[in-house]
């Protein structure tokens, strides 16, 4: 298995091959959920999506009143939703749209108050890939943060 180097913490972590053939090209990692937290503290973005070239659509927020699996595509977005406020980040769910070659992406959670993106990755649908690879290449000062399924195992 391929070993990773956790972005805030220094740590050595193992991944599956797999993971690593989607991720490698993403610049940061992290290996346990403490270290998202620290990754997510220590953003603050100095841009508004729409100077990316995204556009705002409606959205799941934080303080929906109501929140379910239901309102989630997976239960990996739902545990996460739920993490993020225990946590105290705000959040809006699936509210960003950016162009990439052939289509669109949304990235899963936009954290309000430091103005980054979190990807949770459980299955990996065809095209996935691309779409990630060109989101990097881009929008090379987005803050996207790849949330491994691995991960969600711990939520």
């Amino acid at each position: 298995m391929p070993i990773e180097v956790c972005s805030m913490c220094g740590q050595r972590f193992k991944v599956s091959t797999k993971d690593w053939k989607l991720t490698h090209h993403s610049s940061d990692k992290v290996d346990t959920l403490y270290c998202v937290k620290l990754w997510i503290e220590k953003r603050r973005s100095l841009y508004d999506p729409m100077e990316l070239g995204a556009t705002r659509i409606a959205t799941t927020t934080s303080n929906h009143p109501i929140k379910t699996a239901g309102d989630f595509r997976s239960n990996l977005e739902f545990n996460f939703s739920l993490w993020l406020e225990q946590n105290g980040f705000d959040y809006l769910y699936e509210n960003w749209v950016f162009p990439v070659h052939n289509g669109w992406y949304i990235p899963d959670f936009y954290i309000l108050e430091h103005g980054c993106f979190i990807e949770t990755k459980g299955l990996w649908a065809a095209g996935s890939k691309k779409k990630l690879t060109n989101i990097y290449s881009r929008y090379p000062s987005m803050s996207l943060l790849l949330l491994p399924w691995t991960l969600g195992k711990k939520l």
